[in-house]
């Protein structure tokens, strides 16, 4: 499979934050390239891509910030996305919140006889993507709680009594990411080597996590159904109304395989509005070298 398209125009390169990104323009796939370097050598370099909510016409790096224009409903907007954050970051505690076109709004007003709460439309808000309102305000008890909101010409409606909340505003999307094939790795010289010829079973993967809410994961087999588990942090019987529900999780999370590392797919998944962050992962299993000799 390709990773680039044959017609990208516009790089954007931040060395002092280690990215550039890649895109066609008129399109929606905005490519990123991580990397990491220590002294000359390069300790991390990983590929990923984002589909954003209009298609892109420009894009370019100031300070810690990727500016984005876009158009959407043929008018065209400016995206911010913050590698860092700062003092315009919007946030639940001291968490990030992640949803695209990011806001806050307040103001919204009830009506008993259609059971929904409605306000005007904020401008900028062009996409046909579902939007979601991420409740951050504590008077009311219902901080962390987020529901979905429907626009109805040039207003948005969410369905119940939501007056006097404040909400962070923006369009939903899903993170994912999967994660590579398996194999045994060793550090030769100043090099890690994979042993891609020997058979190995993997009997389990234990996930890392840092700050994390919800996420999902699917088991791929070959020859099996897909499993798939979904993770809420918060641990049981421990529950605080009116709280965010994200930890700091130092816990990892076992994930039962037995299968043979070329047959297996992992894909960590979150569409929650609350960040999942994958620090590490490990796998434990059965490794045989086959006796080959290498030469």
């Amino acid at each position: 499979d390709k990773l680039f398209e044959r017609d990208l125009k516009l790089i954007s390169n931040s060395r002092e934050n280690d990215i550039i990104f890649f895109s066609e323009e008129g399109q929606s796939t905005l490519y990123g390239y991580r990397y990491f370097n220590q002294v000359q050598e390069r300790k991390l370099a990983s590929w990923f891509k984002w589909t954003l909510t209009g298609t892109i016409q420009y894009h370019c790096m100031l300070d810690d910030s990727l500016y984005v224009v876009v158009r959407n409903n043929n008018k065209d907007q400016l995206l911010k996305f913050g590698l860092r954050k700062d003092s315009t970051t919007l946030q639940l505690d001291e968490y990030r919140v992640h949803l695209d076109h990011l806001m806050s709004t307040s103001g919204w007003t009830y009506s008993a006889t259609t059971g929904k709460s409605t306000k005007a439309k904020p401008v900028g808000l062009e996409s046909t993507a579902q939007l979601i309102a991420y409740d951050v305000d504590t008077a009311n008890n219902n901080q962390g709680r987020y529901t979905t909101v429907t626009v109805n010409g040039s207003n948005l409606e969410i369905t119940g009594d939501w007056s006097g909340e404040t909400f962070l505003l923006g369009y939903q999307y899903t993170m994912e990411v999967e994660l590579p094939t398996f194999y045994l790795r060793q550090e030769v010289g100043n090099k890690i080597e994979a042993d891609t010829r020997c058979h190995l079973v993997i009997h389990r993967v234990k996930l890392g996590f840092g700050p994390v809410g919800v996420f999902e994961t699917t088991l791929s087999r070959t020859g099996r159904a897909d499993y798939t588990e979904l993770y809420e942090v918060t641990p049981a019987n421990q529950v605080l109304a009116n709280s965010a529900g994200i930890f700091n999780d130092n816990y990892l999370r076992s994930l039962p395989v037995y299968d043979r590392n070329t047959n297996t797919k992992i894909t960590i998944k979150s569409t929650h509005p609350a960040p999942a962050t994958l620090h590490n992962y490990l796998w434990e299993g059965v490794y045989n070298e086959n006796f080959y000799k290498r030469v």
